[in-house]
């Protein structure tokens, strides 16, 4: 529901999100962490334009799964987004812009966090 409301009001949807407090944000974006089996990151970077799309403080993005690349100061990422939109390229970004997303576990009851490793920490 929340990816088709996003098609329709792209526009609204960024502006309630950008509203919302950063521990509001986390649930959700918890919650949107789940559409992919990799591990998530917030890119945490200034805005700047990448192979024809807008990447903004905020996005999205999980490691490219065809790279090794543990140890690198840039990282092949992928777009979250893309993967409902069809845009599959790799993109690469410094670590130190990328913040670790926990994925919200949904046990039933009710959604808990759930707890996973923390490949990158660090600011921009």
């Amino acid at each position: 529901q929340i990816e088709n409301l996003s098609k329709k009001h792209q526009k609204l949807v960024k502006e309630v999100y950008t509203s919302l407090t950063y521990e509001q944000q986390i649930k959700i974006d918890g919650l949107a962490a789940t559409a992919v089996p990799y591990h998530v990151y917030k890119y945490v970077g200034p805005q700047k334009q990448v192979q024809g799309m807008l990447l903004e403080p905020g996005t999205l993005v999980y490691l490219d799964p065809a790279s090794k690349q543990r140890n690198r100061l840039s990282l092949k990422v992928r777009l979250l987004q893309g993967v409902s939109q069809s845009w599959q390229k790799v993109v690469v970004i410094s670590r130190d812009c990328l913040q670790f997303v926990e994925k919200v576990v949904n046990d039933g009851k009710n959604a808990i966090e759930g707890h996973q490793g923390d490949l990158l920490d660090g600011s921009c």
